[in-house]
């Protein structure tokens, strides 16, 4: 089962000037480093918006994701709220077109009728 969640962590009004100071540097990387050791994680983004931490998660069932969270993530001391999300389905790209010098990506627009 496939899982991604999003972890957002206690704090201050302004997110934009937390993570400027020292504790909340350490605080952020302790985490992080934290939840990327756990055998279930396979990995972590730390994140700009509503949510500080994305972590992807496989897991056997709802009952072990249940228990992920509330043993490795809802119990520390700096995380505030946790939201989990289950992955149906996803496709992922295994190669990059390169564009060639001069032609850049244009973006995709509906012919009026």
């Amino acid at each position: 089962m496939g899982v991604a969640g999003r972890v957002d962590a206690a704090g201050a009004e302004d997110r934009r000037h937390r993570l400027a100071h020292p504790k909340i540097r350490e605080a952020v990387e302790g985490f992080r480093d934290h939840v990327a050791t756990l055998p279930e994680t396979l990995a972590v983004f730390v994140v700009s918006g509503g949510d500080d931490f994305i972590i992807q998660v496989a897991v056997r069932d709802a009952t072990h994701l249940r228990d992920f969270v509330l043993d490795h993530v809802a119990r520390h001391r700096n995380i505030a709220d946790v939201r989990t999300s289950l992955v149906y389905d996803h496709i992922r790209k295994t190669s990059v077109e390169v564009l060639p010098p001069g032609r850049e990506a244009r973006p995709r627009t509906r012919k009026s009728r």
